[in-house]
């Protein structure tokens, strides 16, 4: 991504079980990451199935206007088309939230924490069934 280009899923492959395994070290651990396809989302469950995520949803337009306005050594605006292809949005399945990027970050995280603390995690989910 620093020269400019976009992962792989040979390249995300190792990352996704190492974060997997850090949702495993804490009670209730709290990570962020392009978790941009289902199968990703799935690496991450394989170790605890119970994991909530937060997709963080917005117009190109933007996500562009957050990405210029920060400091990243490895993410380009380049790249967020290729990322935008390979969105897959939760599934109705998966246990989370999708809320709108255009919100103050401060009231993105009072939404997500409100979502986490009030939504039922699906049964299929749980541990043991």
């Amino acid at each position: 991504m620093s020269r400019g280009l976009p992962l792989d899923d040979r390249d995300r492959a190792p990352w996704l079980v190492d974060l997997s395994h850090e949702l495993t070290r804490q009670p209730a651990p709290v990570l962020a990451c392009s978790a941009l396809k289902r199968r990703y989302r799935d690496v991450l469950r394989s170790r605890a199935p119970m994991v909530f995520f937060a997709h963080l949803a917005g117009s190109g337009q933007t996500i562009t206007k957050r990405l210029l306005a920060r400091q990243h050594e490895f993410m380009s605006p380049d790249l967020l088309g290729s990322q935008l292809a390979s969105l897959e949005p939760l599934g109705a399945d998966e246990w989370g939230f999708t809320c709108d990027l255009g919100r103050k970050p401060e009231d993105l995280v009072d939404a997500i924490l409100d979502a986490a603390s009030s939504t039922v995690c699906p049964t299929d989910l749980m541990p043991g069934r």
